[in-house]
């Protein structure tokens, strides 16, 4: 065979290589972002995770070649996800999505993910102190495992995760702490998330709050636990100010005919601070018509502590409660303003009354009473227990003791070992008040 010919066959095989090459790369381009989908893109997607302590779940998603380039030139890259799952480290389910859709940009040197438009439905999101540590379960879920390096190695870089003008859809969020909670059902908003080095901030708002829920604060026996049928979250946030707390805003709270707004701030959340050792609430909340309410309160209390306290019925059509909540949970004080109830308990009916509540340190003794001239009050204990001076005379206290008093016997009060909490409720009062002070002397 001739030189000529053997080069024409060499060309000739050349260009069936180059040609199935060819062939190779389109069918490759084409073929793998439909190979590589569904559970196949789930398990990438896993696997191109860090290692973290929680542990995260994808169903599957969609891409194609563009999603890639852009990425690769640091343009936001189209992005949907499927089914995604996270547990914390206790393999408790703290996120569950039906369907994300972003776009991503991804930065280095600093690395920067910024993530825009994103889009989430069908949400099921919880924000709960983990039983094992005094942390969270959604935030330690995204801990980083620290592996020890072999030979020393560089630092890592800074790490920016931005999310902005994120649109939630049919999402239920729970947040379960120890000394508060808060349900939300059927929430559409909009959300915005930020993490950065060891700052880590967020913000949802304009939240509408379609299939109600309830809000805790305190424990479930001895605290207030308000259920609703529908409301508004005009924020809810951690800012970068105020790292380690929680700010809320809500409005038009529906319970019945009652209303319900209120403002302000849960602290020592993250464990970040000082604060963190003692959380505390600064917390003001308004409930007009709030008949409807307080029978919402009074209802769980009772189902809480498996019906032993006795139901009050509340009425009054322009009743009206003002909630002051402030220092640390541990010592909480509650200043409770109410007027227009109407008030019936078995034998016992008031109207026109009005509302405070007492908490004492254990061990404490008032040198000083108090006595009126014309308002009738009646005590109960609610929690703890402790004596009551009645002009010299001294009565024990228990827990659930009702004890009403004639306006004109002095009165003070001496806490046991645990403490003691009261509410006392006042009958009609004369304009300017009629309280008098007065040293007591205990026997």
């Amino acid at each position: 065979m001739t030189r000529r010919k053997l080069l024409r066959k060499a060309v000739r095989i050349a260009g069936y290589v180059g040609l199935g090459l060819v062939v190779l790369i389109v069918v490759i381009a084409v073929g793998a972002p439909i190979y590589f989908r569904g559970d196949r893109f789930g398990n990438l997607v896993e696997r191109a995770l860090p290692a973290m302590r929680g542990h995260t779940h994808v169903g599957g998603g969609h891409w194609s070649w563009g999603t890639v380039i852009d990425l690769v030139r640091g343009r936001p890259a189209a992005l949907e996800l499927e089914d995604v799952t996270v547990l914390d480290p206790e393999s408790t389910e703290v996120l569950h999505v039906d369907r994300l859709a972003a776009r991503v940009e991804v930065h280095r040197q600093p690395t920067h993910i910024i993530i825009h438009d994103l889009q989430l439905s069908d949400v099921r999101w919880r924000f709960a102190t983990l039983a094992k540590e005094k942390k969270v379960g959604f935030i330690a879920a995204f801990e980083s495992i620290k592996k020890a390096a072999r030979k020393p190695v560089k630092a890592p870089g800074a790490f920016w995760l931005s999310i902005t003008g994120a649109r939630l859809e049919h999402v239920e969020a729970t947040f379960d702490l120890s000394t508060w909670g808060l349900t939300l059902r059927d929430v559409n908003a909009i959300g915005a998330l930020t993490v950065k080095g060891n700052l880590f901030t967020w913000e949802v708002k304009d939240a509408d709050v379609r299939g109600g829920g309830r809000l805790r604060i305190l424990g479930e026996k001895m605290g207030i636990v308000l259920p609703y049928e529908r409301g508004r979250l005009d924020r809810v946030a951690t800012d970068a100010d105020d790292p380690d707390s929680i700010h809320l805003t809500a409005n038009g709270v529906v319970t019945g005919a009652s209303r319900t707004s209120g403002s302000g701030v849960f602290t020592g959340i993250y464990g970040i601070s000082p604060a963190s050792k003692h959380s505390g609430i600064e917390f003001d909340a308004h409930i007009e018509n709030a008949a409807d309410a307080a029978n919402a309160v009074a209802a769980n209390r009772v189902a809480a502590n498996r019906g032993v306290m006795h139901h009050a019925r509340v009425g009054g059509k322009a009743a009206d409660l003002r909630l002051h909540f402030s220092q640390p949970f541990d010592r909480v004080a509650i200043d409770a303003r109410a007027r227009g109830f109407d008030v019936s308990a078995e034998d016992l009916e008031a109207r026109d009354i009005g509302v405070s509540h007492w908490r004492y340190a254990p061990g404490f003794r008032a040198q000083g009473g108090h006595r009126h001239r014309e308002q009738e009050e009646a005590y109960l204990v609610v929690s703890g227990s402790g004596e009551m001076l009645l002009d010299g005379e001294v009565i024990e206290l228990r827990q659930w003791d009702l004890v009403r008093v004639d306006p004109e016997v002095l009165r003070a009060f001496a806490a046991g070992p645990d403490g003691m909490e009261i509410v006392a409720v006042g009958g009609p009062k004369p304009e300017g008040g009629d309280g008098e002070q007065a040293e007591v002397s205990w026997p």
